[in-house]
């Protein structure tokens, strides 16, 4: 459904062959977050650099990763896509997932969506992931209007990735369902996001989302 051939990146689905590539982002980012107050790794692939036996926590979230891929995968209907993204020439670079179906949180409250992404530090601010962003929400608002989505309070260039979608903070998560990691609630409505998008004009031809959506 979101698979495509970019100027800047393309998306396509994980692969099991993916193992030591994302390993080796995992440690980068990993690595990073001990040194940058305002940087956190992806939740799912976080280890604290410094932890004892940290190869082997590493290794577990690694597996964790792909055995939730592959149960994404054959879901049906599937209410989660989780992507790879990589360079023109198939490098993975990072990665990016977003459920489709809405549903219950922990406190029973209906959520619309959910939004993560990733990349490793070395490609970071060259406007990769806005543009994957972007082009996955051009996709996932011509079925919905509305995507909820949470950061770390902390995670200062994730936030700001939120805010040039023009998504908006509207509420805090003490003890989140993300290993109980503290989370800022942020909402995005698909009008919000077409205003973003006339003011930035999108990388994604209307036609090419046309072609994509009917091949999906």
């Amino acid at each position: 459904m979101f698979e495509t051939n970019q100027k800047n990146f393309t998306l396509r689905e994980f692969s099991i062959y993916d193992q030591p590539a994302l390993t080796e982002i995992a440690n980068a980012m990993n690595q990073k977050e001990q040194k940058d107050k305002n940087y956190y790794a992806y939740y799912a692939l976080a280890v604290p650099y410094d932890a004892r036996n940290y190869a082997n926590k590493l290794n577990q979230k690694i597996e964790t990763f792909f055995e939730k891929n592959a149960f994404e995968m054959h879901q049906n209907p599937r209410a989660t896509y989780r992507m790879a993204v990589c360079t023109p020439d198939q490098r993975l670079i990072g990665g990016v997932a977003i459920d489709m179906v809405p549903h219950l949180d922990q406190n029973k409250h209906l959520v619309y969506g959910d939004l993560g992404y990733f990349i490793t530090p070395n490609e970071g601010g060259r406007g990769i992931i806005p543009a994957v962003v972007k082009y996955v929400l051009n996709i996932y608002f011509k079925r919905f209007e509305r995507l909820d989505f949470t950061i770390h309070p902390d995670n200062f260039y994730s936030k700001r990735v939120a805010e040039k979608l023009n998504a908006k903070s509207v509420g805090f998560i003490e003890k989140s369902g993300y290993e109980n990691q503290p989370r800022v609630q942020y909402c995005l409505f698909k009008k919000d996001f077409e205003k973003m998008r006339t003011v930035c004009r999108s990388e994604i031809p209307i036609w090419q989302l046309s072609y994509q959506n009917q091949r999906g």
